[in-house]
C-alpha cells in the first residue's frame, strides 16, 4: 500500500452527517462543511446528501466547493487579490470581508455610495450596515438582487429585548431584507437561557412575518470557556 493513504470509514461518516441533518431538521437552519478543517473531495457527493454547502478561505476552495459540493458557497479571506473578486461574486452566495467600514460609527455618505456601487458592479448579495443607513443603501440600490442587511446590537449586544425588536421592525420598514443581531453575550455566560430565547423568539417572529432573514451573531471569542453554553443555545 503506497503512502500518505487516507482511509475513510463512510458509516462512521454518515452517522456524523446524521447528527448535523437532525439539528438541520429541528431548528431550520443551515450547515456548511468548513473545508480549512476537511476538504477531501472524494466524499463532497456524501457530504452533499446531508449539508447545504460550504465556507471557502479564498478562491480556490470557493472553485472546489462549487464543482465538487455544489451547494450554498460562502467564502471569507483576510485579503482579495482585485482579478479574484469578479469570479468569487460569480461562484459564491457570501462574500465576507476582513472590514467593518460600512458598520464603523464614522461612516459618511460617500462610504455608502461606495460599498453600494461595488457591490453593484460585482453583484454582491448583501451589504452589511448599522440600521440608519438603511434606507439610504435601499435606494441607491434600487433595481439590482443585492440585499440590505441591518445590524440589530451591533457590537455589544447589550440593548434590551425590548430595544432589539424596535430596532428590527424599525429597520425592516425602512428596507432591510435580513436582520443580523448580536445575543446578549452576559445573559448566556450567566446560562440564561429563557433570556436568550425569549429575545430571539421576539426578533425571529418579526423577520419571519415580514419575510425577512434573520441570523444570530454569537460572538464567539467571548464564549471561550463555555462548550456547553455553546450546545444548548444553538439547542434554543
Amino acid at each position: 500500500m503506497n503512502t500518505p493513504y487516507y482511509l475513510i470509514d463512510e458509516a462512521a461518516l454518515r452517522r456524523n452527517l446524521e447528527i448535523l441533518r437532525g439539528v438541520r431538521e429541528r431548528t431550520g437552519c443551515k450547515i456548511l462543511l468548513a473545508q480549512k478543517a476537511f476538504s477531501m473531495f472524494a466524499v463532497y457527493p456524501i457530504i452533499a446528501e446531508y449539508l447545504d454547502g460550504a465556507t471557502a478561505s479564498g478562491l480556490f476552495e470557493a472553485r472546489l466547493a462549487a464543482e465538487e459540493l455544489q451547494g450554498e458557497n460562502h467564502v471569507f479571506s483576510a485579503a482579495y487579490r482585485a482579478e479574484d473578486i469578479p469570479e468569487l461574486a460569480r461562484l459564491c452566495d457570501h462574500v465576507v470581508f476582513n472590514s467593518c467600514a460600512q458598520l464603523r460609527a464614522y461612516a459618511q455618505r460617500s462610504d455608502f455610495e461606495k460599498l453600494c456601487a461595488e457591490a453593484r458592479e460585482y453583484g454582491f448579495a448583501m451589504v452589511a450596515i448599522n440600521p440608519a443607513p438603511v434606507s439610504l443603501c435601499k435606494d441607491l440600490l434600487a433595481g439590482t438582487s443585492v440585499h440590505v442587511g441591518a445590524a440589530v446590537g451591533f457590537p455589544l449586544g447589550q440593548s434590551t429585548p425590548k430595544v432589539k425588536k424596535y430596532e428590527t421592525v424599525d429597520a425592516i420598514a425602512n428596507g432591510a431584507d435580513e436582520i443580523d443581531y448580536v445575543i446578549n453575550i452576559t445573559q448566556l455566560k450567566e446560562k440564561n437561557y429563557d433570556f436568550i430565547e425569549h429575545e430571539m423568539a421576539g426578533i425571529v417572529e418579526e423577520c419571519r412575518s415580514a419575510g425577512v432573514i434573520s441570523k444570530v451573531i454569537f460572538e464567539n471569542c467571548y464564549l471561550t470557556e463555555e462548550g456547553r453554553g455553546k450546545r444548548r443555545f444553538c439547542r434554543v
